[in-house]
């Protein structure tokens, strides 16, 4: 994380809320930070002989990496919209007559994988923080599709006798 995604990430575990943002703030974090930051990625795995498929779309960015074309690992960015929770604290909600219901909202940029939603947000990380959260997934990934070796069942003391 570089000072700047460190000290935004506290502040909203702090203040319990991140900054406010609207859906085409996310939209350009996708396109400007997100989709560099996985073609970065995809250029590098495929010097080690993987195919890797980086798909853009407006409101999401993935990437899948397959080795002799068997899917290995799915990891996507994708802009989530949510009601703003004021039916939890009716005194803070904002005015329900408001003309644009883009004020009721709140947006974030959400990791997912083949097993669904990881429920944080990336929004506000820099392209090397992308690409530390993907390597992050794609280790634990790797490590749960891995299964440890057998490990001999002699104890050790065996082994002086």
């Amino acid at each position: 994380m570089s000072s700047t995604d460190w000290k935004q990430k506290l502040k909203s575990l702090i203040t319990g809320r991140a900054e406010p943002r609207n859906r085409q703030e996310v939209i350009d974090f996708l396109d400007e930070t997100v989709a560099p930051a996985l073609e970065s990625v995809k250029d590098v795995t495929e010097t080690y002989k993987r195919q890797v498929r980086l798909d853009h779309r407006p409101e999401m960015v993935s990437l899948t990496v397959s080795d002799e074309g068997k899917k290995i690992f799915h990891y996507a960015v994708r802009a989530r919209s949510y009601r703003r929770p004021d039916f939890a604290f009716p005194h803070l909600a904002i005015d329900q007559d408001a003309e644009d219901a883009e004020d009721r909202r709140y947006h974030r940029a959400e990791v997912y994988l083949d097993s669904g939603a990881q429920g944080y947000d990336v929004f506000g990380f820099s392209r090397d923080g992308i690409i530390r959260d993907f390597l992050r997934q794609f280790d634990k990934h790797i490590r749960w599709r891995t299964p440890s070796k057998p490990r001999d069942k002699r104890h050790p003391a065996e082994d002086r006798a």
